[in-house]
């Protein structure tokens, strides 16, 4: 019987002997069934198929993280960061299907070990996608509580 998580650790474990590829560089291309992998292994991101660009998280189990917005097409093309400083999908024929409306010099895009996707030039990042942002709700007297506690304040509780 074959075991489902077999091609997830052999992915962990490629990533982790080869080093992985989280950067697509200027004027760099993936093409249809390419892919970057998180420097920790644990997220890929993927053009598929369907048109669509998705991060998927590998470990514990696979689960789609984050995919493209919009519809997706048939006859992808490839996601490109173009030297402008726009990252770009494409269909087969050229056209322009989705991009991030960046621009910047040396840009690149980022594959983050938590799953985010970050178009930077140098130190700025242009658009992020796929972050996880946590809201935690707190009636007024636990919420003084953690803003006093050291501890929550070391974890930069926000008020929202």
């Amino acid at each position: 019987m074959r075991n489902p998580t077999t091609p997830i650790l052999l992915s962990l474990a490629l990533a982790a002997v080869l080093g992985a590829q989280d950067t697509l560089a200027e004027g760099a291309s993936l093409a249809k069934g390419q892919s970057l992998t998180s420097r920790n292994g644990t997220y890929r991101l993927d053009v598929r198929d369907d048109g669509k660009v998705a991060v998927y998280r590998l470990a514990p189990a696979v689960a789609l993280h984050w995919e493209s917005p919009g519809e997706g097409f048939q006859g992808v093309g490839a996601l490109t960061m173009r030297e402008d400083g726009d990252l770009v999908l494409t269909d087969a024929d050229g056209a322009t299907r989705w991009h991030s409306a960046t621009a910047g010099p040396r840009a690149r895009l980022v594959l983050g070990d938590d799953g985010s996707l970050s178009v930077r030039a140098g130190t700025l990042s242009l658009w992020t996608a796929g972050a996880v942002t946590v809201r935690v709700v707190l009636p007024v007297p636990e919420l003084r509580k953690a803003i006093a506690d050291a501890e929550a304040a070391r974890a930069r509780c926000v008020i929202l």
